[in-house]
């Protein structure tokens, strides 16, 4: 690079990311309609997010039985490309998040995330999981899968868990985990 002198100067590492775009329009607002919940409520700016500001929405399991989730279908995708689905997840009472970007009317393709060891847990055979550890108790988990050659849909859902494998249980309406920064873009990782 230039010092301003005329002489060039090494810049040492440089990462270069592609430019993408993200495919989910209220990433951040988990309590708007456009987010379907089952079994779950939303409340809305309660906790301080991974970039300092009061945005991060607490996910709460309901005192029923069921699947406890929250789910965003995107359409008009390209079948045969991977997608990256994306969340930042922190424990406030659970300490498991089930993330899949699949196609919800063909398979399940739940990831399962231990956000009190910071792993990835349960992933499917077809998903590629990473954790991130991003400071303060934060996560961000993101699975990347391949669109089959005739979707076009991805059903982005993520779930509270009981425990590795446990998306399906009984809630106590108050524990859960905080939730932020939902993505889906084309490509094998997040950015």
């Amino acid at each position: 690079l230039p010092d301003g002198n005329g002489n060039f100067v090494s810049a040492g590492e440089l990462l270069l990311e592609e430019a993408r775009t993200n495919l989910i329009t209220y990433s951040e607002r988990f309590d708007d309609s456009y987010w379907q919940k089952l079994n779950a409520t939303v409340d809305a700016n309660v906790f301080t997010a991974p970039d300092g500001t009061l945005t991060a929405d607490a996910f709460i399991p309901a005192a029923s039985s069921g699947e406890q989730r929250i789910r965003r279908d995107v359409t008009g995708l390209n079948s045969d490309t991977t997608y990256t689905f994306s969340v930042y997840a922190k424990a406030a009472g659970y300490n498991f998040i089930a993330v899949s970007p699949g196609n919800y009317f063909v398979a399940d393709h739940l990831t399962y995330f231990n956000l009190s060891t910071g792993t990835v847990a349960t992933n499917p055979a077809g998903n590629t999981a990473t954790i991130t550890d991003v400071g303060n108790g934060w996560y961000r988990c993101s699975v990347a899968r391949t669109t089959s050659s005739s979707q076009t849909v991805i059903s982005s859902r993520f779930y509270v868990a009981e425990t590795d494998g446990v998306a399906s249980f009984t809630g106590d309406g108050t524990s859960g985990l905080y939730i932020w920064g939902a993505q889906i873009e084309a490509g094998s990782f997040p950015t």
